[in-house]
């Protein structure tokens, strides 16, 4: 069931680029490319009762809250055992949106929850139900009006009743006390705070909360509850005793840590957004694209959605979205790259003839960059090429070369060894004759072979281009969902 901001939603754009011609081992994650004019969703993604769904078993999971697009689309991706096409945003429009997917019978009652924060206007419901093999399906569709609460509470037809506006006359102020204390903490203490509400936390001028040409400015936090909690942020030039640094294998340069202690479970937080501005001169000529927010929890660093917002006056602002509250870490990623294999197509050759020596070079780093491969031959550069290779990537280089000289020649690509070339002239005589009316050698009849070949029926590249369609058209986040639901009604 999917509800989303329809006024909004009709607005927006959505392209979905292939990279080539769809074939038989055409794949979405790698050859295709969606641009959106949606930054944000806004709202609760929600999987429920494990549902098998177009062939998946879903686990269940929840996401609430303001994530970017590229994480809501990770978050289905994941639930059907997929990875997403490469996502581009093109724009930084939030879409209120929310979803619910569960296991029920034909006449099940869905609850889908809403946010508080959401807009005033035409929302549009989708449902799409499958049996339980998922051969059929149907789909149907409305529209509801979600207005602000008036005095006289209520409201008619098939308007559901909305959150009370942040400032509704019922609703105390939320109450923030803050106390900075000697060892640069800033301690806090919320109260009068509404269950699903998001509370904004303005650090902006604390001095606790700077480190070395980084900033925190403020901190969002949405509670699961309405009981009043207490929190401290600092930030730290070190990372805090018994915590690992962030180097996550050398693939991340720490700018700065930062450490938020509350008297809550992190199960009664529903999730937060951190913003912070980075000095340009911190980067060092890097792009900012690859500043991120690390969050350590279960013994690891886990990266966070982090986006760049804005640039002026030589500073960076970022957002970055955190499911709970402990210990972060801010960084630039970095490129790891490196030669991992290197070979020879041949072993031995005569002079004068060329010979092919390709290598893999990989990054397992978390950001792309810039490398240069070499071709070593008993020791000396011969040829040299510079490559860009993206994070978590892979590429093939080749090089080749002719041979003049005679000779027993080692060749390396970098520190890889690709072995040992023989370039000598070859000698050796031909084993059979050849029949002269046949052109075939004594023995073998014309057309003969060792055996029949295997032939493998070629796939239907259809096969594969229309599950992710599936993931993205049906699940992910009501976008080409309703695209299908509108197309619909236009034929009716």
């Amino acid at each position: 069931m999917l509800l989303y901001d329809e006024d909004t939603y009709v607005n927006q754009r959505f392209m979905l680029d292939l990279k080539e011609e769809p074939s038989a081992d055409f794949s979405f994650s790698e050859d295709a490319t969606l641009e959106h004019s949606v930054g944000d969703v806004n709202g609760v993604m929600e999987v429920s009762g494990n549902p098998d769904f177009f062939g998946a078993t879903m686990s269940d999971e929840k996401l609430t809250g303001m994530s970017s697009f590229a994480t809501t689309l990770d978050f289905f991706a994941d639930k059907f055992h997929t990875v997403s096409p490469e996502t581009t945003a093109t724009d930084d429009t939030r879409l209120d949106a929310s979803m619910k997917v569960i296991e029920g019978s034909a006449t099940e009652q869905v609850t889908v929850e809403t946010m508080s924060n959401w807009r005033p206007g035409t929302y549009r419901w989708v449902a799409v139900s499958s049996t339980e093999n998922s051969e059929e399906f149907v789909t149907d569709m409305g529209t509801i009006t979600i207005k602000k609460a008036s005095s006289g509470g209520g409201g008619g037809g098939d308007t559901p009743p909305s959150d009370p506006p942040d400032d509704a006359p019922g609703d105390p102020p939320v109450e923030i006390d803050r106390e900075v204390t000697e060892e640069g903490i800033v301690k806090l203490t919320i109260t009068n705070f509404q269950s699903g509400k998001t509370v904004t936390i303005d650090l902006a001028d604390t001095p606790a909360t700077k480190q070395g040409g980084v900033k925190l400015n403020a901190v969002q936090a949405t509670m699961a509850n309405g009981e009043a909690f207490t929190m401290s942020v600092n930030a730290l030039d070190d990372v805090p005793e018994d915590t690992p640094p962030v180097t996550r294998r050398g693939a991340v340069r720490p700018l700065t840590y930062i450490n938020v202690e509350h008297s809550n479970t992190n199960d009664a937080f529903s999730g937060g957004t951190f913003e912070f501005t980075v000095d340009e001169e911190q980067l060092n000529g890097e792009d900012p694209e690859n500043v991120g927010l690390y969050r350590f929890n279960d013994d690891e660093w886990n990266p966070l959605d982090t986006r760049l917002v804005s640039q002026s006056d030589g500073e960076y602002t970022f957002e970055a979205d955190t499911p709970g509250f402990s210990v972060f870490a801010l960084g630039v990623k970095q490129a790891q790259i490196s030669v991992t294999d290197a070979s020879l197509a041949q072993q031995s050759i005569a002079p004068g003839e060329q010979s092919t020596v390709s290598a893999t070079v990989t990054n397992d780093g978390e950001a792309a960059g810039e490398y240069l491969v070499q071709l070593f031959v008993d020791g000396n550069v011969e040829a040299e090429q510079s490559v860009q290779v993206g994070a978590g990537e892979s590429q093939t280089v080749t090089f080749d070369r002719t041979w003049d000289d005679a000779g027993s020649y080692d060749v390396a690509v970098n520190n890889q060894s690709a072995g040992t070339l023989d370039v000598a002239q070859q000698t050796g005589t031909a084993t059979g004759t050849a029949d002269p009316g046949t052109g075939t050698p004594d023995g073998e009849s014309p057309g003969a072979t060792d055996g029949p070949e295997d032939t493998e029926e070629p796939s239907n590249p259809l096969d594969t281009i229309l599950s992710i369609p599936v993931l993205i058209g049906v699940v992910v986040i009501i976008l080409i969902a309703a695209i299908y639901g509108l197309d619909t009604s236009r034929k009716e």
